[in-house]
């Protein structure tokens, strides 16, 4: 009872956010500007927002295990990532991720702590990675007002990555052998390699944004739209919105105010919202959908 409420209050606070939003833009220039995009453009933000959540996370995702000495097929990795992308939208904070353990559980008959590990480790080196990109475009903008508080929590995060490597096999009867295998196998090289391509996927967002801003005919600086996307995602580790929607757009507002109306603003956040995180989601669930149907007809 207490995740529904908790996850009815991150709706609630979604729509107060996106109302919020809306009602200061100006109704007229926000039409003009959605009939105004550019299909191409958007085009080719939706196949690299495809591409990176569904197939290039996967691989991730599955060179992490490959890395720890753990064999697990791509094609089942893909098949888990495209079925659980969506859980982001409907489970309350970070428990998707023990969902998506379960799945790696079920389809690839591993241990829970094994599948558990691998996945919290790619979630501590994506938060890592995030924050660098953070505090990289802070220091290109010279904007040092949160880089103290955000070179602390990357800190944090990057020791919680080596604490967990020298916790015991067996602590107050809890069993953490399987738990930090990801974390202890990994060599420092692997680590920097999965940092690396980690530091990619996050990216990409700011190649999506690119195209949604050429979309919209607007202009701005590379430098801009990666501090954007450092904010937001970081943002969105919050928990008071689903997937980042709402905070996305008010960040928009926010960051780009001074360069361009709020209401182009507004639609960057809001096309970026559905196109990198809402519709490969959606396409994911399709793509299984297709799976299992094709299977249910080869079987008859």
């Amino acid at each position: 009872m207490k995740k529904f409420f908790f996850l009815l209050l991150n709706y609630i606070t979604t729509f107060i956010l996106l109302y919020l939003c809306y009602n200061k833009l100006e109704k007229k220039q926000l039409l003009y500007i959605i009939n105004t995009i550019k299909p191409f453009p958007v085009t080719i933000a939706i196949i690299n927002a495809l591409f990176f959540k569904l197939i290039y996370f996967s691989w991730l995702w599955n060179l992490v295990f490959k890395l720890s000495k753990v064999n697990i097929n791509f094609q089942e990795i893909f098949y888990l990532n495209a079925n659980t992308l969506i859980l982001k939208y409907i489970i309350p904070f970070k428990i998707a991720e023990i969902f998506r353990a379960l799945g790696l559980k079920l389809i690839s008959k591993i241990d829970i702590l094994l599948a558990l590990s691998g996945t919290i480790y790619l979630k501590l080196i994506t938060i890592i990675s995030i924050f660098t990109i953070l505090i990289f475009s802070c220091m290109l903008k010279s904007n040092f007002h949160y880089l103290s508080y955000t070179l602390f929590l990357l800190s944090i995060f990057f020791i919680i990555t080596q604490i967990v490597c020298f916790l015991p096999d067996n602590f107050f009867g809890i069993q953490f052998k399987q738990f930090k295998h990801c974390f202890a196998k990994i060599s420092i090289n692997g680590q920097l390699k999965v940092f690396i391509f980690t530091a990619i996927m996050e990216l990409s967002e700011v190649i999506s944004l690119y195209f949604i801003m050429i979309a919209f005919s607007v202009h701005l600086q590379l430098i801009d739209l990666l501090y954007f996307v450092g904010i937001s995602k970081t943002a969105s580790m919050i928990p008071i919105s689903i997937q980042g929607i709402g905070v996305r757009e008010s960040i928009a507002v926010a960051v780009f105010k001074n360069s361009i109306p709020n209401s182009s603003a507004f639609s960057i956040g809001f096309c970026l919202t559905i196109i990198y995180h809402l519709l490969p989601a959606i396409s994911g669930l399709l793509i299984c959908a297709y799976i299992r149907l094709k299977l249910m007809i080869n079987k008859q």
